[in-house]
C-alpha cells in the first residue's frame, strides 16, 4: 500500500528532459505519472525548509502543540498506486492538519500523512479549474541549483526579469491553476471554489490585456517596466486564495496599479535601468489585505502613488563607459 520511491540523479534528469520538451503551459493530466513525480519532488524539496508555510497548519494530535518545520521529514512514495509525499514528525507523534480542505488531498499513516497531488488535481477539475504546470517556473524552482530548503523564493529575481505576471494573469483569466508546489496545494487548491475563483477572472483578464498592450509586440521589457506588474501579480495571487475571494481591497489595488501603466513615463522598450529596488512594494501588497471597505480606498491610491513615484525616482538611463 505504501512504497518509498528513491529518485536517482538520472531519474531527475530524465524528468527535466521530459519537461523541457513540453509546452510552456502543460495540463497536469497530460502525463499524470510525470506530473505527480515532478510535483512530489518539488514538495519534498520544500517541506521543512524556509519556504514551507504549510507547516503552520500542523499540530500534534494529542497535545495540539504546533510542529516546527525542523521536525518534519519527507520522502517521495507510492500510495495505493498514486505518487505523493510522505510526511512524518521526527518525534514519532501523530499529526493533524488544521487547514480546511487539505485533508481531501491526504491519507494518514502512523506518525504522519501522505500528500497526493493527483487528488488535488482531480478536486480542482471537479471545480472547473484546470491544474497546470509551468515549464519555465519549474526549471527555476525544481531543476536548477536553487535550493528551496535554504533559498527564499521571494529573494529570487527570475520572476521580475521574466515578467511572470504576463503568464500568471493569463492563467487566472482562463481558469487555470498552477499546481506544482506546497504553496499551490495549500494556499490555492485546498477548499478552492470556482464561485470564488471566477471573481478574479475579469480582473486577471484586464491585467493580461494591459500587459499585452503595454509590451506589444513583446511579453516583457526593461526592469522598471516590470515593477507595477510585479506588485499586481502578487496581489492577484492572493485574490485567488480562499480567504480573499472577491476582496475589494485586492481588486481595487490591482486596478489602481494598472492605472499607473504609462509608456510615456516608462517606455518598456527603452534602455532603462534601476538604481535600487523600491521597498515600498511591500506596503502596496500589505494595504490590499488591510482595506475592507470603500471608505479606505484613498489609502490604496496613496500607497500606489508612492510606489509609482519610487519607481520613477529609481529609474535611470545607463551610460556606457568607454
Amino acid at each position: 500500500m505504501l512504497k518509498t520511491i528513491k529518485l536517482t540523479n538520472n531519474d531527475v534528469n530524465e524528468l527535466k528532459i521530459w519537461l523541457s520538451q513540453q509546452e510552456d503551459i502543460t495540463s497536469f493530466f497530460h502525463c499524470l505519472q510525470k506530473s505527480t513525480l515532478i510535483v512530489s519532488l518539488t514538495i519534498h524539496r520544500e517541506l521543512g525548509g524556509v519556504n514551507d508555510h504549510f507547516a503552520r497548519y500542523l499540530v500534534e494530535t494529542n497535545t495540539e502543540k504546533k510542529i516546527g518545520r525542523a521536525d518534519l521529514l519527507s520522502t517521495i512514495c507510492e500510495y495505493n498506486g498514486m505518487i505523493g509525499v510522505k510526511v512524518i514528525n521526527k518525534n514519532s507523534t501523530d499529526m493533524k492538519i488544521t487547514l480546511p480542505g487539505f485533508n481531501e488531498f491526504t491519507r494518514f499513516v502512523p506518525g504522519g500523512f501522505v500528500i497526493l497531488p493527483e487528488l488535488a488535481a482531480e478536486y480542482l477539475l471537479k471545480e472547473n479549474i484546470e491544474p497546470v504546470l509551468v515549464k519555465r517556473w519549474l526549471m527555476h524552482t525544481t531543476f536548477s541549483t536553487f535550493n528551496p530548503k535554504i533559498d527564499l523564493y521571494q529573494d529570487q529575481v527570475w520572476g521580475l526579469v521574466e515578467n511572470d505576471a504576463f503568464i500568471y494573469s493569463k492563467l487566472i483569466a482562463t481558469s487555470q491553476m498552477v499546481l506544482q508546489g506546497l504553496h499551490d496545494i495549500a494556499d490555492h487548491a485546498a477548499n478552492a471554489k470556482f464561485a470564488g475563483w471566477k471573481k478574479a477572472i475579469p480582473v486577471a483578464a484586464e491585467m493580461h490585456d494591459k500587459i499585452t498592450n503595454y509590451f506589444h509586440p513583446y511579453q516583457k521589457g526593461n526592469i522598471p517596466s516590470h515593477l507595477i506588474f510585479l506588485a499586481a501579480g502578487a496581489i492577484l495571487d492572493e485574490l485567488v486564495q480562499v480567504p480573499n475571494y472577491g476582496n475589494i481591497g485586492h481588486i481595487t489595488s490591482i486596478k489602481a496599479l494598472l492605472n499607473k501603466v504609462d509608456k510615456i513615463d516608462i517606455n518598456p522598450n527603452a534602455a532603462l535601468a534601476l538604481k535600487d529596488f523600491p521597498i515600498s512594494v511591500d506596503s502596496v501588497i500589505e494595504v490590499a489585505s488591510q482595506v475592507k471597505n470603500k471608505h479606505d480606498f484613498p489609502i490604496i491610491y496613496s500607497v500606489v502613488n508612492h510606489y509609482y513615484q519610487d519607481i520613477l525616482n529609481l529609474t535611470y538611463i545607463p551610460t556606457t563607459v568607454m
